[in-house]
C-alpha cells in the first residue's frame, strides 16, 4: 500500500511540474527579451561559391506560440541590397516552444569588393530588444588554390632604409592565421633590433595587403614604427605559391623618416 501511495504522489508531482512549466511558458510574468546570440558583429567573406550567412537570434523565454520579427536594413549600412547582398528572409520566426530563429543573407560576389562594405541589420517586434543591431562586414574573397605556407626564403628587393627593414636572405616559416591571412616571425631593422616579431599580410583576390591598422615594429626610432598598406599592392596567383612578393609602406607615420615603399620576395623552399 505504501508503494502505491508513493507512486501516486510521484505521478501527481510530475504532472504539477509540467503544468506549472506550461503556464510559465504561456503566462510569463517578466519581460521577454530577444537578442542576437552571436554578439554584435561578424565578418562574411564572399566567394563565387559562398552559401548564405546565418545569424542566430534568441529569446530569454519559451512561448506556446510562434514569434515573428521583421528584419530591417539600417540606413547607415554601406552595403547595398541587390549589389553586395540579398536578404534570404525579410522576417525571422522563433517557433513555438523554442528559443532560437535564424536570419540569413546571401553575398553577391560580383558586387562585393576586397575592401568590404558594412551591413547593419535590426529586428522589429513586440518583445523588448537587447543588442538589437548586428553589423556584418561583407568582404569579397577569392579562395586560395595553394597553401601559401611553409618555409620561404625572403629577400628585400627595394633599396635599404638604413639597413634592411626585415630580415633578408633568410628562411622563415610562413603560417596560416586565417583563410586569407598569413604570418611569419622576423626581426625588424635587424641592424639594430634582433628580437623577432610577427609580421602579418593578407591575400585578397590577387592583391597582397597589410590587414587592420598594420604591423607595429618592436624597434623604435622616436616612436614605434608601423608597416601599413602599400601605395600599390603586390599581386599573386591564386594557384601558385612558389613565389610571390609583399609590398608595404615602411615607417608609415614618419616616426624615423619619410614613408617609403618596401618590397620583399618570398621563394618557397
Amino acid at each position: 500500500m505504501k508503494r502505491i501511495l508513493v507512486l501516486l504522489i510521484s505521478v501527481l508531482t510530475v504532472f504539477a511540474c509540467e503544468t506549472e512549466d506550461s503556464q510559465k511558458a504561456e503566462n510569463y510574468n517578466g519581460t521577454a527579451v530577444t537578442y542576437f546570440t552571436d554578439g554584435s558583429a561578424a565578418s562574411y567573406f564572399v566567394s563565387q561559391v559562398s552559401g548564405p550567412f546565418d545569424i542566430q537570434i534568441g529569446s530569454t523565454v519559451l512561448s506556446n506560440s510562434a514569434r515573428t520579427y521583421t528584419v530591417q536594413v539600417d540606413p547607415e549600412s554601406t552595403a547595398s541590397e541587390g549589389v553586395d547582398f540579398s536578404l534570404v528572409n525579410t522576417s525571422v520566426t522563433i517557433p513555438a516552444g523554442e528559443y532560437f530563429g535564424t536570419v540569413s543573407i546571401q553575398g553577391i560576389f560580383d558586387g562585393t569588393t576586397p575592401d568590404g562594405s558594412t551591413l547593419i541589420l535590426r529586428l522589429v517586434g513586440d518583445d523588448a530588444m537587447v543588442n538589437n543591431k548586428f553589423t556584418v562586414s561583407i568582404v569579397q574573397a577569392c579562395p586560395l588554390e595553394a597553401d601559401f605556407a611553409g618555409n620561404y626564403l625572403i629577400e628585400e628587393l627595394t633599396a635599404y632604409v638604413d639597413g634592411p627593414t626585415l630580415e633578408t636572405g633568410t628562411v622563415v616559416a610562413v603560417y596560416e592565421i586565417s583563410e586569407f591571412q598569413r604570418g611569419f616571425m622576423t626581426a625588424n631593422y635587424p641592424n639594430y633590433c634582433s628580437t623577432p616579431v610577427e609580421f602579418v599580410f593578407e591575400l585578397k583576390c590577387g592583391d597582397v595587403l597589410i590587414p587592420g591598422a598594420g604591423n607595429q615594429s618592436n624597434c623604435s626610432c622616436g616612436g614605434n614604427l608601423w608597416f601599413t598598406n602599400p601605395t600599390t599592392p603586390s599581386t599573386y596567383q591564386l594557384d601558385d605559391d612558389t613565389y610571390f612578393e609583399v609590398t608595404f609602406t615602411n615607417d608609415a607615420f614618419n616616426d624615423c623618416s619619410s614613408p617609403v615603399q618596401t618590397t620583399y620576395s618570398f621563394t618557397k623552399q
